[in-house]
């Protein structure tokens, strides 16, 4: 199997990422922008300026937040209107 099509989301930690996985979490040395560029942006969605999230891994959605393996993600501000687009 893919490590994308494991992939929960991404947390951007300044000048690393975090890539949580369902089995494990990798931190790499990387923007969040590189990685926003290198994946498929019909399987995953920025939601926020710290986080890329898999658009199939998305198990609750409110106004203000997104639910990833009972994990919840804010929805920033700037990035609202186009999650509530895509989604």
């Amino acid at each position: 199997m893919s490590i994308k099509t494991d992939i929960l989301f991404l947390e951007s930690l300044r000048d690393y990422v975090k890539i949580k996985t369902t089995s494990r979490q990798i931190v790499t040395r990387q923007t969040i922008a590189y990685y926003e560029e290198l994946l498929p942006r019909e399987q995953f969605l920025r939601i926020h300026r710290s986080f890329i999230v898999a658009v199939s891994k998305i198990e609750a959605i409110t106004e203000n937040r997104i639910e990833v393996m009972g994990q919840g993600i804010a929805i920033g501000g700037n990035y609202k209107q186009l999650v509530f687009v895509r989604l």
